[in-house]
């Protein structure tokens, strides 16, 4: 069965709209949380639903590459699908507003000099 799901994000006007085939990734859900560390963390945060972990993650996932520049849904997709930890099937990008993306003003970034 497949639904759709909007992850936003609560500080900005960020979101991503994904669609998730359950006959795909429940079977993994759990795996997929315990792959990357704080999972026990994120399911209590979660009320215990693996599925909004996984759609928080994935939409996380999503988001992050808009902030990085891809803004295009094939490209996104095919990171997506790269990414390790996830099955490569299953999650679907719908679509994504990111109507506001920070600009150069907008961000407090340091600037260090790393020795060699």
């Amino acid at each position: 069965m497949k639904k759709r799901y909007c992850v936003s994000d609560a500080d900005t006007d960020m979101s991503v709209t994904i669609e998730i085939d359950h006959d795909v990734i429940d079977p993994y859900a759990a795996e997929i949380n315990n792959f990357w560390t704080g999972s026990a963390e994120r399911l209590a945060a979660a009320n215990g639903d693996l599925t909004v972990v996984v759609a928080r993650l994935a939409g996380a996932s999503f988001l992050d590459f808009v902030l990085n520049g891809t803004h295009v849904h094939y490209a996104l997709q095919d990171k997506f699908d790269a990414l390790e930890g996830w099955p490569g099937q299953g999650i679907r990008i719908i679509d994504f507003d990111a109507s506001y993306l920070p600009e150069f003003d907008d961000v407090d970034l340091v600037v260090v000099e790393v020795p060699r």
